[in-house]
């Protein structure tokens, strides 16, 4: 009797010890996270019924912790990508891991809201509703969406169609959906959209993984949008900034140029993109640095400077200007330089201050060949009454000589006071360019051949004149 005690004792060990073994192997990998190995016992007791539930509870927590590590993954992509197409394709394919579909795409409403397209892919249906296009919100799963304000699971397309778009889906051997309303703020602006070849593929379980994975879309698509601004402002910018005509550059407090125009770029004799990097001095023909440099002075007071540099590889004149550019807290951090070619302008300025200056030439002219004129009377006056006077030839030769002086300086004034006398009415007169050619030779005979004469250059100039046909001109006759 006693025996068969310890034998049944043995017996009755070993049956608890056993499975002991295997639940607590069971609980040492799960401690160790190896989630792995299915726990089998095969017993109907109540060991068989812990086993199961250890079972169950490692099959959650696997499922728990993939699902982590794939929402972790596509955390990443989101916030690593900028491309939209490109995130999707590696956010779908993360998916893949937990959830049995064919075809996944992000669809957004338009600002009318009366029109959706598809903006990301993945899987089939690329011609009919593919990305680009697109598509009428009326009767779509899209307004229903919207209007609804949570997701739509559809189980059979073949069962009667609630959308215009299953049809389509269908006739690409798509039976089964799921759309997750995709949010900017509070505000429902398109759906993750998940389909599978399968009848009854998707459940309101999927629909707790697809939330949190649409609400990063819709992250990504906000920031994918405000990158899309930021770059069609970039290129505004750049395009307005090349689009000026005067040179135009932005230096760094370094002294470097950040970003020149292209006018700037012809101005140096570069390409625009050469232009980065370089110091701005170069820019302008320069060898070195100014000992004063304005830009210096624009960095360190903050305050607008302007200055005239001379370009000397082109012969111009710059007209430069700078400006501050101020961060956020106003610290100066960059300088705007415009500069405008004021070589024309400074040209127009030399010939109008020119001009004043003959103009006052010829005042004083005005007035000196009339005090001259009433010298000039008084000698050709007392000369005529000489020669009535003298009857010696040697005299009467001398005073003709001073006679024909006194015309010629009085020939000389006149054209003076015609060269430069201000009028007021005109007529035309025929001129003798002959004529003409000989006053001009007369009046400026001190400059080409007086002066150089005094230095010991001698020059003649012969006269070979044809039958030249006299022109008529304008000639102006003072009002009195």
């Amino acid at each position: 009797m006693l025996i068969l005690a310890l034998a049944f004792t043995v017996l009755a060990t070993r049956g608890i010890n056993t499975p002991l073994k295997v639940l607590s192997h069971a609980c040492h990998r799960l401690a160790q996270g190896n989630l792995t190995a299915p726990v089998k016992l095969n017993r109907g007791d109540e060991f068989g019924l812990l086993a199961s539930s250890f079972e169950t509870m490692r099959q959650n927590i696997h499922h728990s912790r993939e699902v982590l590590e794939v929402l972790y993954e596509i955390n990443k992509l989101i916030n690593s990508e900028i491309d939209l197409q490109a995130t999707f394709a590696g956010v779908a394919s993360q998916l893949k891991r937990l959830l049995d579909f064919d075809r996944a795409s992000v669809v957004l409403l338009d600002e009318t809201k009366e029109n959706f397209r598809t903006v990301a892919l993945f899987g089939p249906g690329g011609e009919r509703l593919g990305t680009g296009q697109s598509f009428p919100v009326a009767g779509s799963a899209m307004e229903w969406v919207f209007k609804q304000g949570r997701a739509s699971i559809e189980s059979d397309f073949s069962q009667g169609g609630q959308f215009w778009e299953d049809a389509i889906l269908l006739g690409e051997g798509l039976k089964s959906g799921i759309r997750v309303p995709i949010y900017r703020g509070q505000e429902i602006i398109g759906t993750l959209n998940l389909n599978s070849r399968r009848p009854n593929a998707f459940s309101e379980a999927d629909l707790e993984i697809l939330t949190p994975i649409a609400e990063q879309m819709g992250i990504t698509l906000e920031r994918t949008r405000l990158f899309q601004a930021v770059e069609r402002a970039k290129t505004e910018w750049e395009s307005t900034f090349d689009a000026i005509s005067d040179p135009l550059m932005v230096v760094r407090p370094d002294g470097k140029i950040a970003r020149g125009n292209r006018a700037l770029a012809q101005i140096a004799g570069v390409e625009v993109e050469k232009l980065t990097g370089i110091d701005h001095w170069l820019a302008f023909g320069a060898e070195h640095k100014a000992e004063n440099c304005a830009v210096d002075a624009v960095l360190k007071i903050g305050q607008p400077v302007e200055w005239e540099i001379n370009h000397r590889e082109q012969n111009r004149v710059m007209m430069v200007s700078a400006f501050s550019i101020f961060d956020s807290s106003g610290n100066v951090v960059s300088v705007a330089v415009h500069s405008r070619d004021i070589t024309e302008a400074k040209r127009a300025e030399a010939s109008r201050l020119q001009t004043e200056r003959l103009r006052a030439l010829g005042e004083l002219a005005s007035g000196v060949a009339h005090d001259f004129n009433n010298a000039l009377t008084g000698i050709l006056g007392y000369t005529n009454i000489l020669r009535y006077q003298v009857k010696e030839p040697a005299v009467l030769r001398d005073l003709e000589v001073i006679e024909k002086c006194a015309q010629d300086a009085a020939q000389i004034v006149r054209r003076m006071q015609a060269f430069y006398k201000v009028h007021a009415e005109a007529q035309m007169i025929p001129i003798n360019l002959k004529q003409l050619l000989m006053d001009v030779l007369d009046l400026t005979r001190p400059r080409w051949k007086d002066r150089p004469e005094v230095e010991g250059i001698s020059i003649n100039i012969v006269l070979q004149f044809t039958e030249v046909p006299s022109i008529v001109l304008e000639k102006t006759i003072k009002s009195s």
